[in-house]
């Protein structure tokens, strides 16, 4: 590591994408194709930062579930992960102060 490089401590997620044929309308069930891709902010911002020519270190906590796509599709954008697993199980709900729900 040199000491140009940069440290990022952010969120890794999972983005669901979905893509519209055609105009969302309210009330209907509108076809799509959806998509599961790497993100999250911190991983986001890492995976530009490094394609830009920056060392990139991203610190982060990941599910179990989707450590190993995530800290992959990581590297290969030429970021260095330093990833802790989290063994619990994996959900997207958040208590009443908007902090996750354990």
């Amino acid at each position: 590591m040199t000491d140009s490089g940069l440290l990022i401590i952010g969120d890794v997620v999972t983005d669901v994408v979905a893509l519209h044929g055609s105009p969302v309308r309210s009330g209907t069930d509108t076809a799509a194709d959806i998509m599961l891709r790497p993100g999250g902010s911190g991983a986001n911002t890492a995976a530009w930062a490094a394609c830009l020519g920056a060392e990139v270190h991203l610190l982060a906590r990941l599910g179990y579930d989707s450590s190993e796509w995530h800290t992959t599709e990581l590297v290969k954008t030429g970021v260095h992960p330093h990833m802790v697993v989290d063994p619990r199980p994996p959900h997207g709900r958040r208590d009443r102060d908007g902090g996750p729900q354990r």
